[in-house]
């Protein structure tokens, strides 16, 4: 073996803190949400909150709920644990769509091919444990009304052979069936799969409306009882009136069946620009997730690196340094997804350092990292805005002409590139009565 592979085969020793490998990963809960063994494992990491409390007892079918909050308090793990729960205790066929700024614009043919391939998927995993004529009988009938349904035909010729069926009568937990799939080699034609996304990106509305009650009635013979959709990541996006467009769009889409639940992420500038309340015809419920209490964000820490000590009796002090959780806590701001992130790189850090725990150099040259590292992704009025709010040493708003005359920008200008930098991690958000006031997240003048 050489050097370099003695090197790569030790990787990070995390022995002398207890651990086998880094236990803060950012990755969301549940995020592999049909595979219900590794969803079982994550369970204990999982805290309850009033919002998951709220969000567990009106979930139901035939609801369209918006999900709203800042980036990085935790919502696609909600979203994920609804996902997780429908399939395994409820058995409604769980679907997630991703949007972002380039496919905002279609959203409903999003959620068309994104069911299309899910049941695709299923339909492999069912037929290693049953034969499918059933299934395919049902698409036979519907293709002469649609060619969505000869595409999906063509889909499942690649399919196995009953011979491969008779092979395995014995029923096959999830996890099985992926690694049989794998090994018996199924792919689907790069052509096919042309064809299905030109019909769904051409297809109207109101088609895909129809689409989506058609393919309800084969998911129900797939052997589950409803469709969870949720729409994840727009919370993301800048252009609101590209999000409140897609929505009133999409409204009739939400509508199509009383046996499919919508779930949306949104952003706290949603809200603020949906001033007409365009939303309340589209949504029955609104759940707002806040940022974490500190207490909360230590009971996550803990809980994962109890996890990786196998149960251990561990504090937080075993791994962190009393001033450096005070630090932590901070810089977090509410957001689990910058606490974990602070943590994993700061236990780096102090592996380096040749530390027995996080100290506060260590997260100080995290911190110090994390800020270099997402400026270098800022346009000019974004640097400029955000060393004007650090030199101020205290909160401001957009209207305080001060600092529009600091940065030489409009009130507008200001609202704006604040909140792209609060949806980039860099700005705390604080309420003053009705005024909306904006600190640095690392500020520039330590």
């Amino acid at each position: 073996m050489s050097d370099l592979d003695d090197l790569i085969a030790k990787g990070k020793d995390y022995s002398k803190f207890g651990f086998k490998k880094n236990p803060f990963s950012i990755r969301p809960l549940f995020n592999n949400y049909m595979d219900l063994d590794k969803c079982k494992e994550e369970k204990e990491l999982f805290i309850v909150t009033e919002e998951s409390e709220i969000l567990y007892k009106i979930f139901d079918l035939d609801r369209r709920i918006l999900l709203w909050g800042d980036i990085g308090v935790g919502k696609t793990t909600l979203i994920n644990m609804i996902l997780y729960i429908s399939l395994s205790e409820k058995k409604w066929f769980p679907i997630r769509i991703i949007i972002s700024e380039k496919n905002i614009g279609r959203t409903v043919q999003e959620i068309l091919y994104s069911l299309c391939f899910e049941i695709m998927n299923e339909l492999e995993a069912l037929s290693i444990s049953k034969p499918l004529k059933s299934l395919k009988n049902w698409i036979l009938k519907q293709r002469s009304s649609d060619s969505l349904y000869e595409i999906m035909l063509k889909m499942m010729s690649n399919s196995f052979e009953e011979e491969t069926v008779k092979k395995h009568k014995e029923p096959l937990d999830r996890k099985v069936k992926r690694t049989l799939k794998e090994r018996v080699g199924f792919s689907i034609d790069e052509e096919v799969i042309k064809s299905l996304k030109t019909y769904v990106e051409n297809s109207p509305p109101s088609i895909i409306k129809e689409n989506l009650k058609s393919l309800g009635e084969l998911v129900e013979k797939m052997g589950y009882g409803g469709i969870i959709f949720a729409i994840d990541e727009a919370d993301h996006i800048e252009d609101m009136k590209s999000v409140v467009s897609a929505l009133t769009t999409a409204r009739d889409i939400f509508l199509a069946s009383n046996k499919y639940t919508f779930i949306f992420c949104g952003s706290p500038e949603l809200i603020s620009y949906d001033r007409k309340k365009e939303r309340f015809g589209i949504f029955d419920t609104e759940v707002h997730v806040k940022q974490l209490k500190d207490t909360q964000i230590g009971e996550i820490l803990l809980r994962r690196i109890k996890k990786e000590r196998n149960g251990d009796s561990v504090t937080l002090d075993s791994v962190f340094d009393n001033a450096t959780l005070k630090t932590l806590y901070l810089n977090a701001d509410g957001k689990i997804k910058i606490a974990l992130k602070i943590a994993q790189n700061s236990l780096d850090e102090a592996l380096y350092n040749k530390h027995d725990k996080i100290y506060e150099e260590d997260i100080k040259n995290t911190l110090g990292r994390m800020k270099a590292t997402i400026e270098t992704k800022l346009t000019e009025t974004e640097m400029i805005v955000l060393q004007g709010l650090s030199e101020f040493g205290k909160p401001m708003s957009p209207s305080d002409v001060e600092f529009q005359i600091k940065t030489k920008s409009s009130r507008p200008t200001l609202q704006r590139t604040l909140s792209s930098l609060h949806r980039k991690g860099l700005v705390n958000i604080t309420k003053e009565g009705k005024k909306t006031l904006y600190s640095p997240l690392f500020p520039t003048n330590e």
